[in-house]
């Protein structure tokens, strides 16, 4: 991994970009921090009819990536091509798909084919669909193999790449260090955020809850996916810290964890 292949999600300043003043700050104060590369979120924009591309222009940012829900990819895909083109980036990250019925091979037939078909349409036009896991990739549609392995295993690997997200593979059960080597050059992109745990001990809740913290928080082994996914060939490493910020403050945590990632640089 190189300084200049470290990015963030937006959704790590979800809190501090409800309107286009926050989100020049914020962006700003990810500027100051170290980024150079932002993956822009669906739900964040500007309110007063500023653009994206004005403000990465006078910020000097720029995208590694647009990050969108797959039901809106399908709807308006051309929408979605012109956005990524304007904003000079390559991969359109896809997630979240509401209507996929886990555990049903019909359904996630479905859905493999749409992305097919998406594929081809943004690769024609020079773009990349990358597709993004949660957790509920991980329930087995067959009672042995995962709806993600049917994913891969079901599009064209010169048509949909990956985004892969390690907190969510981890939390599901299964290695992402493992996923990495899995999908090798499939692997465009990496989402990373620590894995803690949260909860006050008493002698009636002694259980604690898993929660998101900044890389290199938690008790994930960061730097070996991270060498698994650099060795897989990725060219994103894109920090996604969307609660459990330190000391309550986003950019704060945002800060650090650019910080902790700058150190595992070559």
């Amino acid at each position: 991994m190189k300084k200049e292949q470290i990015s963030i999600n937006l959704e790590s300043l979800q809190d501090r970009m409800s309107n286009t003043r926050e989100i020049r700050e914020s962006v700003k104060g990810l500027k100051d921090a170290g980024y150079e590369y932002m993956e822009i979120l669906h739900f964040l924009n500007p309110d007063d009819g500023t653009t994206w591309a004005e403000i990465l222009e006078e910020s000097g940012m720029h995208a590694s990536s647009i990050h969108e829900l797959y039901e809106d990819i399908d709807k308006e895909p051309q929408h979605i091509a012109d956005k990524a083109k304007l904003l000079g980036c390559r991969y359109i990250a896809c997630g979240l798909s509401r209507f996929t019925v886990w555990e049903d091979e019909k359904s996630l037939k479905e859905l493999t084919d749409g992305l097919n078909r998406l594929g081809k349409y943004f690769k024609e036009q020079g773009l990349e669909l990358l597709y993004h896991n949660h957790n509920m990739e991980f329930a087995k549609y067959d009672g042995k193999h995962t709806a993600l392995e049917y994913i891969f295993e079901h599009t064209d690997p010169q048509l949909v790449g990956a985004e892969l997200d390690a907190y969510w593979v981890h939390l599901s059960g299964s290695d992402p260090k493992a996923w990495c080597r899995r999908l090798g050059k499939r692997l465009k992109a990496i989402h990373l955020k620590d894995l803690g745990v949260t909860g006050v001990s008493t002698p009636d809740k002694y259980i604690k809850t898993p929660s998101v913290m900044a890389p290199g928080y938690g008790n994930l082994d960061l730097e070996m996916i991270i060498k698994a996914a650099d060795e897989a060939g990725c060219d994103w490493f894109i920090v996604e810290t969307h609660t459990g910020w330190i000391n309550n403050d986003s950019l704060y945590t945002a800060g650090l964890s650019f910080r902790y990632l700058e150190n595992l640089c070559q």
